[in-house]
């Protein structure tokens, strides 16, 4: 059920016996969740094999699971996401769902079965539930549909500093040798993701499951993806980079946790319509 680099975070960590609800096909609540949401989380790899991470969005139904073992995905919504690379048939995938209304959030990975003029397929290989723990909620508009501006850059300016000083949520892509892809989410109070004058980003891994399947995928590959939204501008910024981790680093307080430090290596800015922007950040 757990792959090598995932036992490994889990003793690193101090975890023994892990037990996990990590279903091989969707269950009745999985598929009726995805079916209702208006965005989606979704990883893949690009051509060079580095992980990237997307947020799609359509009107509810978007989503269609058609039974426990297969998910379509509205093309129409891939479309809209701005840097989604060419998929093909054997494509490994990941996806999140997750409602920041209720704070609930379910994740599966498997790869791509079929595509289709209006829906790509995914064959489900993993799906499970998280907890709620550390989800902001954050008002939902519908954005109007629009072109997605991509500026790539070589370094973060002030805003781009900025927008991550506030930031209290974002997400990581990830994968392993073995081709599975991954996509978690990661939140806490403004100011947990921290730059540094040395460039690179670090921020505390809070508790949560002890399943720890985006830090086992870092100890094989460290290579990622972090989709950080800026729900104020309905823009993000999309980072791609290596990551390492601390498992003994200490707090304010002198507790010791783990700390993940970023070292980014393409920084590209999307501009507005590359997430929903809200009336007021939660």
């Amino acid at each position: 059920m757990f792959h090598p680099g995932e036992q490994r975070a889990q003793q690193l960590a101090g975890f023994s016996h892990v037990r996990a609800a990590i279903y091989d096909q969707m269950p009745l609540q999985h598929q009726m969740f995805f079916a209702q949401l208006p965005y989606l989380l979704l990883a893949q790899r690009d051509s060079q094999g580095w992980p990237l991470a997307h947020l799609l969005m359509a009107e509810p139904g978007f989503i269609q699971p058609l039974d426990e073992h297969y998910l379509a995905i509205s093309t129409h919504a891939l479309q809209r996401a701005a840097l989604l690379q060419p998929l093909a048939e054997g494509d490994a995938l990941a996806i999140l769902g997750i409602d920041f209304a209720t704070r609930r959030r379910n994740r599966a990975s498997g790869e791509v079965a079929a595509i289709g003029p209006e829906h790509l397929v995914m064959r489900i290989h993993e799906s499970f539930g998280n907890c709620p723990q550390y989800i902001h909620q954050y008002p939902w508009h519908f954005p109007a549909e629009q072109q997605v501006e991509i500026e790539q850059v070589t370094s973060l300016s002030v805003e781009d500093r900025q927008h991550l000083s506030r930031s209290q949520t974002f997400f990581i892509a990830s994968g392993s040798p073995s081709g599975s892809m991954d996509i978690s989410h990661r939140g806490g109070p403004a100011g947990f993701l921290r730059w540094h004058d040395s460039g690179l980003l670090s921020f505390d891994d809070f508790p949560g499951n002890r399943y720890m399947n985006t830090l086992g995928n870092l100890l094989l590959d460290a290579r990622c993806a972090l989709l950080i939204p800026d729900w104020q501008l309905g823009t993000a910024l999309h980072l791609q980079g290596e990551m390492t981790i601390d498992w003994a680093a200490s707090n304010a307080e002198g507790k010791v946790i783990r700390r993940l430090w970023f070292t980014p290596q393409q920084v590209m800015r999307l501009g507005v319509g590359a997430c929903w922007q809200a009336d007021t950040a939660a």
